[in-house]
């Protein structure tokens, strides 16, 4: 199971750096998606939180029809994902950073 979650974390990553998935940043340390695929629409909230060892990071995935938490998963307890995890957070950080800037160009104009 924690194989698949591997890939699955990593298309989510993939699609966040190319921009098909669109991140807010609700906090410095928390990011949140929605997805809709299909029948199915899910909230992913992505957290850093502070631990013993430095910095871990929790995914959550939440099945928005059931409203039921289908997916949570962080570093310091699957220690497999905790680089994958580390990645999607940086790239959700990036993907904010790359809307603003978009937003205050349309808003402002080539600089």
């Amino acid at each position: 199971m924690e194989n698949n979650l591997n890939q699955y974390i990593e298309a989510i990553r993939a699609k966040t750096e190319v921009g098909e998935i669109k991140w807010q940043k609700q906090s410095p340390v928390v990011f949140v998606a929605l997805i809709t695929s299909g029948g199915n629409k899910a909230q992913i909230i992505l957290q850093r939180v502070a631990s013993r060892a430095g910095a871990d990071y929790v995914l959550r995935v939440i099945d928005e029809i059931t409203k039921l938490e289908v997916v949570n998963v962080s570093g310091s307890t699957k220690p497999q994902l905790a680089p994958i995890l580390r990645q999607l957070f940086a790239a959700a950080d990036n993907n904010v950073d790359a809307f603003g800037a978009q937003f205050l160009k349309n808003l402002l104009g080539p600089q």
